[in-house]
């Protein structure tokens, strides 16, 4: 990675971590506000009987481009990961990989087994964030992701 991409990279992370604090101290009236004025749609809005009522304007997480894209954003991180003791660049929208491997060592006692269930765990990066920075012994993760998303991460482990 070089000084551009780590440069850009930092500027996008520390612009999602403004946007964050931003949301956590707007009143929400003013959100829905600056939605409606933006336009931008919730993915679905209402009350359904059943998932498969809900009308579908996309692919979503099915959208092999936006799988594509996370693989590369993912195989990225885990080439820092664990270089020098640094924890990884955090993927856009995900800080669970960064903080589960402290939140593993801090409950885990006494060398009992420690359990994890990833539900939507993209492409395994808390998996491999735990493998390296914890020296838990008895970790079992559970990931459960889409088809699309486990066939495209198996190529990385």
């Amino acid at each position: 990675m070089n000084f551009d991409q780590t440069r850009f990279s930092k500027v996008k992370f520390i612009s999602s971590q403004i946007k964050y604090v931003v949301r956590l101290f707007t009143p929400p009236i003013f959100l829905e506000l600056l939605r409606r004025l933006f336009q931008k749609k919730y993915v679905f809005e209402g009350v359904y009987n059943h998932l498969d009522d809900v009308p579908i304007t996309n692919d979503g997480y099915r959208n092999l481009d936006f799988i594509d894209e996370m693989y590369e954003d993912t195989k990225k991180s885990l080439a820092n990961l664990g270089y020098n003791n640094a924890l990884p660049e955090p993927l856009v929208g995900s800080t669970h990989h960064e903080i589960l491997p402290f939140l593993v060592s801090a409950l885990y006692k006494d060398g009992k087994q420690c359990k994890v269930l990833d539900f939507g765990g993209g492409m395994g990066t808390a998996y491999r964030s735990c493998a390296t920075y914890t020296e838990v012994e008895n970790l079992e993760i559970h990931i459960i992701e889409t088809e699309a998303f486990f066939k495209k991460a198996k190529e990385l482990f």
